[in-house]
């Protein structure tokens, strides 16, 4: 059954592309933590608009709404980030005093081996 092209352009995925505004950017970067920000009261009448059944458009806001609140959760704030930041300097700073020390161990050890055959060196010179 082949359906007519103004069937197939009515439909309610095609009612809800036409009512969806297209997704922009924050113009200020301080304000990109509010891009996921949205009115669910609002979503919910623009669906019914376009002719989903009160009870879905409620329960397709509800989910995005989560879904909206859950990843803002995830996400790191610039402080995190400078906090991690702080943390792998100290971490690096810290590696790097353990290797100089290992380098100087291993160099010490190296120079008594060397000492050590000198000196078996000088003794069985003298039998």
């Amino acid at each position: 059954m082949v359906e007519s092209e103004s069937a197939l352009a009515d439909t309610p995925d095609s009612r809800f592309r036409r009512m969806t505004p297209e997704l922009s950017l924050p113009s200020d970067r301080n304000d990109a933590m509010n891009v996921a920000v949205m009115d669910t009261l609002e979503a919910a009448r623009g669906l019914e608009a376009a002719g989903v059944e009160h009870g879905h458009a409620e329960a397709m806001v509800k989910m995005v709404a989560a879904a909206a609140a859950a990843s803002r959760e995830d996400l790191a704030t610039k402080a995190d980030l400078a906090e991690l930041k702080a943390e792998f300097k100290a971490e690096f700073a810290e590696l790097r005093t353990e290797f100089a020390a290992a380098v100087n161990r291993m160099l010490l050890s190296q120079i008594a081996v060397v000492g050590v055959l000198l000196a078996a060196m000088a003794v069985l010179k003298f039998f």
